[in-house]
């Protein structure tokens, strides 16, 4: 924005204003990382007939990352960046202004052969923990921008990749299937200035060379997760202050695609289900027992009535890391539930894959205010049959309010449970992992969800009755 103050005192507000929107692109082509540019595949010829392909090529919301228009960044539209440029149409004004043709393909499918493909791919958005992750392998279990980029590449097209991202990622595999990797960052608004550094002008010059370099040194194994300049092993990918110009005839011999073993779950951890935020595939349901039942997976939520039951994300160890349910239901118990978007078999719950591996459910809870009605706790539930239940009362009756206390029970009671052999009377499917059923006023916070098989000895256990 632009302000101006005049002699009467007020001041006039001009948003869009073209030299910030300047300023806003020259630091984009200034921050660009060339990471590789094998056969000096760049600077592209802008008559050239192009594809832009790629979830981030046309998203100025992933441009944009958390911290833009919403916390998180999530659910945004480009309709909720005025003004602003995405990269494919940033990349499409100077194709086309030159002569070339510029095709928009998400999936990379396209009608006529192109000279060449930028792909745009990239991290989702995220904002503090929301965005934290276990392993450093880009999009790993679910490597569909690789995929991409492998059918480009056999398909006997130049790749040019763009790489979106708040940090450094071990993307061995991305680079392999790429002629030239950039690391864009978050560029923000002005997609344009992606588009000055990559493409020539129309006279065939070189219009911006890169000079960006690394702020921080990029990983050459997937378990680096220390790599710092004057370490005794230090060995990056691409070490600190690395970064190629249009001069330098630099090529990146194929690297190393190793993964290494996922990470053995520490004894108490087991499977989380909600450590911080939601597993994949889990989400909340309220249900204040008319046929309308409200699921989400959201950090707060109302059921269909607007007032039986109530849910919003309060702080445990970190921020928004545990949920709040507020009962306020008069005419019959609603019931905050922990369920699975599809129903899923009895093994999912197993953390070594044996039969009694995951036996206990250990939680955080906070009583908030004393319940005014029976709460009862359900476990392991399919429709209207759980694998336990029983009243919560004795228990709450012993809580300070306010004090967060760390509980653990087992997941089922009956014969086998209670002697500690399988799970025999185990439910084949699984809807709901856990229901807090309560009537009339209540208010209960729980936080730090999951399946475990030895709980942690700070816990206390709700043994079988």
């Amino acid at each position: 924005m632009k302000t101006t103050t005049k002699a009467s005192g007020k001041t006039t507000i001009f948003a869009n204003a073209p030299e910030h929107r300047e300023l806003a692109r020259r630091a984009v082509r200034q921050s660009l990382v060339l990471l590789k540019n094998n056969q000096q595949l760049l600077p592209l010829a802008p008559n050239s007939r192009v594809l832009i392909a790629g979830d981030g090529a046309d998203n100025i919301a992933k441009q944009a990352g958390g911290w833009s228009v919403s916390w998180q960044g999530t659910d945004n539209t480009n309709a909720d960046f005025p003004n602003a440029t995405s990269i494919y149409q940033g990349l499409r004004q100077q194709i086309i202004a030159a002569g070339g043709s510029a095709e928009l393909s998400v999936d990379g499918h396209f009608e006529e052969k192109p000279d060449v493909a930028i792909v745009v791919i990239g991290e989702e958005p995220y904002a503090e923990w929301y965005g934290d992750i276990q392993r450093l392998e880009y999009q790993y279990g679910n490597k569909q921008d690789l995929a991409l980029l492998q059918r480009l590449q056999t398909q006997g097209i130049p790749v040019v990749t763009v790489f979106l991202t708040g940090r450094p990622l071990w993307v061995n595999k991305e680079l392999n299937a790429s002629d030239a990797f950039v690391a864009a960052w978050l560029p923000g608004s002005e997609g344009q200035g992606i588009a000055d550094v990559l493409l020539r002008d129309a006279k065939g010059n070189i219009q911006y060379d890169f000079s960006g370099t690394l702020s921080f040194s990029w990983p050459k194994y997937d378990d680096q997760f220390l790599l710092n300049v004057h370490d005794d092993d230090y060995q990056p990918l691409f070490a600190y202050g690395y970064g190629l110009t249009y001069a330098d005839a630099v090529e990146l011999e194929p690297l190393h695609e190793k993964t290494s073993p996922a990470p053995e779950p520490e004894t108490g951890t087991g499977v989380a289900l909600f450590v911080r935020n939601l597993a994949e595939g889990l989400r909340w349901q309220l249900n204040d027992g008319s046929a309308d039942k409200v699921a989400t997976t959201a950090s707060s939520a109302v059921s269909a009535d607007g007032r039986s039951l109530s849910m919003q994300s309060v702080n445990l160890a970190y921020q928004e890391d545990g949920r709040k349910f507020v009962w306020n239901s008069q005419q019959q118990p609603a019931v905050a539930s922990l369920q699975y978007s599809m129903p899923q078999p009895f093994s999912v719950l197993q953390v070594s894959g044996e039969p009694d591996s995951a036996q206990w459910l250990q939680m955080s809870i906070r009583l908030d205010q004393a319940p005014t009605a029976a709460v009862q706790l359900e476990l392991l539930c399919q429709q209207q049959d759980c694998a336990r239940s029983e009243s919560l009362l004795p228990l709450l009756a012993g809580l300070e309010r306010g004090q967060w206390v760390r509980m653990a029970w087992p997941l089922y009671c009956d014969a086998a449970a209670a002697s500690g052999s399988a799970a025999s009377q185990a439910p084949d499917k699984v809807e709901d992992l856990l229901r807090i059923r309560a009537g009339g006023t209540f208010s209960l916070a729980i936080a730090e969800l999951a399946l475990v098989h030895s709980p942690a000895e700070s816990a206390l256990f709700q043994a079988c009755k």
